[in-house]
C-alpha cells in the first residue's frame, strides 16, 4: 500500500457556525480522494506515524469552514 495523502484531521465549523470534528472519512470525501491512499493523522499523533509519511505524500487538513454535501 502507498500512501498518497495524509489526512489531518480537525476542528472545523458548519455552515451554522458550529464546532465539528471533522474525521477521515470526512474528509476523504470533501477531498475526492480514495480511503486506501491515506493515513489518517489525529492531532497530537504526527510522530507516532512519522514512519510510515513519505516525502511525496500529500498533506490534506481540515478545512476551516466545512461544507459537505449531504450523501
Amino acid at each position: 500500500m502507498s500512501i498518497k495523502y495524509v489526512l489531518h484531521t480537525g476542528e472545523s465549523v458548519d455552515p451554522k457556525g458550529n464546532k465539528i470534528w471533522i474525521d477521515g472519512d470526512k474528509m476523504a470525501r470533501h477531498f475526492g480522494v480514495a480511503m486506501s491512499e491515506c493515513l489518517i493523522v489525529n492531532p497530537g499523533k504526527e510522530n507516532e506515524l512519522a514512519e510510515f509519511i513519505t516525502e511525496t505524500a500529500t498533506h490534506l487538513n481540515a478545512p476551516a469552514a466545512f461544507n459537505l454535501p449531504k450523501i
